[in-house]
Parts: structure tokens; C-alpha cells; sequence
């Protein structure tokens, strides 16, 4: 599930203003994490989560990343 799907799920109530900021947040985070190696960013980010599993391809990566920065952004957490 991306994370358009879940803001549609469960922040029916942002403005679409706030929806376009989100989808212009992620278009550049997404750019900035394709840009790198992902040997290097797989070298750096794994293990990950409780599996201690590691991410299938750079696009399930990319794709993580992206939802953990728009949840942190979301819930005013983005330096944690």
C-alpha cells in the first residue's frame, strides 16, 4: 500500500492543498533516494524492522523511506 493509499484511508480530512504538498514531498525524496547506489544504501539500512529482514529491490527501499519520512513529516516527528 503506498502512502497515498493511506493518507486517502486515514487523513480523509487534509485539505487538497496539503495532499499536492505531500505528493510534492515525496516526488523529491523519492528523486534523492533513487539518485544513490542502492548497493550503498542497502550496505547502511539493513537489517531493518523486527524480521531483521532486508528490502527485495532499490523500489521496495525507495518506497519505505518515502512513507517514513511522510509519516514523520505528519506527525511533526521528522528529526526523530
Amino acid at each position: 500500500m503506498t502512502w497515498k493509499n493511506e493518507i486517502k484511508k486515514n487523513d480523509s480530512s487534509l485539505t487538497d492543498e496539503t495532499k499536492e504538498a505531500f505528493a510534492k514531498i515525496e516526488e523529491e525524496i523519492r528523486n534523492a533516494f533513487e539518485s544513490v547506489d542502492f548497493n550503498l544504501l542497502m550496505s547502511v539500512l539493513t537489517p531493518h524492522g523486527r524480521t531483521k529482514g532486508t528490502y527485495k529491490d532499490k523500489e521496495e527501499l525507495v518506497s519505505a523511506m518515502v512513507k517514513d519520512a511522510i509519516n514523520r513529516l505528519k506527525s511533526n516527528r521528522l528529526y526523530e
